[in-house]
């Protein structure tokens, strides 16, 4: 299996660029599936059990990053896996390390640290285990321990996430809001790290969604300040997406559904 890099950076001349910083993120984890994914294909039934457990769960997740199925998503989890093995072989900063550890979790992966911590064993272990491949029957338990306990990861994660605790305007779903308003507060029960804004349609559509004038932060972070323009006797449904509402750790909210009704 062949990983080819293409190139977006030229020179004045025309000549392809392949600066350090722009590319060699790619390099490092796109490359790793030329290894990877084979290994989890010639092992696919022994990872059934457990691979559609953990996929139960975070599914959702995984589809949205065009993760479809389960083999997918515990190929890539491997090779995310490797990835971090590699920041930490290569004496990256912790804070990168921790950064990424954390888009791993915030992506689904939930289980990402016990998996490299997998790895840290096999990597001591070369003697016995000279290669990937002879380590995968112990990557396929390991496997199983990680689906009976996804539930109990999830719940950790969820701790962590910044939650919605109210609106200060009027609550949610109301079918009798004052279509006078014209701010909306939302309240968080943790800070958030305060850059960027993520309001998104529901599933009711574009003609559901306000008019959304200037967004801020209250100084302290906890609060989103939303000017609104609303109309009379009409259903609004917009959704609080955790894509930039982040807490200062870098944890995303859950997406929250905001509907209501005004008189």
């Amino acid at each position: 299996v062949y990983a080819i890099m293409g190139t977006w950076s030229v020179d004045s001349l025309g000549m392809a660029k392949f600066g350090l910083n722009d590319y060699f993120p790619t390099l490092l984890h796109e490359f790793n599936h030329s290894f990877v994914n084979d290994l989890i294909e010639k092992n696919i039934t022994k990872f059934e059990s457990s691979g559609e457990k953990i996929y139960t769960v975070v599914g959702k997740q995984m589809q949205n990053q065009a993760y479809g199925d389960y083999r997918t998503m515990l190929s890539e989890a491997l090779v995310r896996a490797s990835v971090i093995k590699y920041m930490k072989d290569h004496n990256f900063k912790k804070e990168e390390i921790d950064e990424e550890i954390q888009d791993n979790l915030n992506n689904g992966f939930l289980w990402i640290n016990e998996l490299e911590n997998e790895l840290e064993k096999y990597s001591k272990q070369r003697e016995k285990y000279p290669t990937l491949e002879s380590y995968i029957p112990n990557i396929i338990l390991a496997y199983e321990d990680y689906a009976n306990n996804i539930f109990e990861y999830e719940k950790m994660f969820d701790k962590e996430r910044p939650n919605i605790v109210s609106i200060n305007e009027f609550k949610n779903f109301d079918q009798n809001v004052n279509s006078k308003i014209n701010v909306f507060t939302i309240n968080f029960d943790k800070p958030l790290k305060g850059k960027g804004y993520s309001i998104n349609y529901g599933e009711k559509g574009k003609t559901f969604f306000p008019e959304i004038g200037k967004i801020k932060y209250s100084e302290d972070r906890k609060s989103v300040i939303m000017e609104v323009k609303l109309i009379e006797n009409k259903e609004y449904q917009f959704i609080v997406s955790g894509m930039s509402f982040i807490s200062e750790k870098g944890i995303p909210i859950k997406d929250y559904i905001i509907e209501f009704k005004t008189e």
